[in-house]
């Protein structure tokens, strides 16, 4: 493996830790607008559906682009990935249920 693929995979990663910051930053302001305009009803999921992306995603990503040697084959990201996006889809949903009052 010639060192400048290694840079390019950490690279890879660090980008990839960014855009999780940004979904997280998404999922924040969208869950406090859509409960600000919710009249005042809270749902535990919406508020914390940041965490996912944020927990799961940018920073083992950013640990891994910092501090590990080895980097997960695209595939095994790929899964990696939509595992994140299901838990934070499934929590949006389960907020936006709930904050309409259905069971």
């Amino acid at each position: 493996m010639h060192p400048s693929d290694n840079r390019s995979k950490r690279w890879r990663i660090a980008k990839c830790a960014f855009i999780y910051l940004l979904i997280s930053i998404f999922c924040a302001l969208f869950g406090a607008i859509y409960e600000h305009y919710s009249h005042d009803v809270y749902s535990y999921y919406m508020l914390y559906a940041f965490m996912f992306p944020l927990a799961g995603g940018t920073l083992p990503a950013l640990a891994m682009a910092l501090f590990s040697r080895r980097i997960p084959a695209r595939p095994a990201l790929n899964l990696y990935n939509s595992g994140i996006a299901a838990l934070t889809i499934g929590s949006i949903f389960a907020g936006v249920l709930e904050i309409y009052g259905t069971t």
